[in-house]
């Protein structure tokens, strides 16, 4: 809810961006970084875990090209 609050209210080119992930997808990805640094072999994991969060939040985040003036 925060992070689509906060896309919700970013402007580029007077363009607005739009959040449409979920938070069941962010909870799940959030977990799973969790999990990767509980592991012995994190060091590994963590990173590749990371990168997977961030892509889905950057996968669901787009221009929405409507609200231009």
């Amino acid at each position: 809810m925060i992070l689509r609050w906060q896309t919700k209210h970013q402007l580029i080119n007077n363009d607005r961006l739009i959040y449409d992930g979920t938070a069941l997808g962010m909870l799940v990805r959030a977990l799973v970084v969790i999990l990767t640094l509980v592991i012995p072999f994190a060091v590994l994991a963590s990173p590749w875990a990371y990168c997977w969060l961030w892509r889905y939040q950057y996968s669901h985040t787009h221009v929405d090209h409507s609200s231009a003036e």
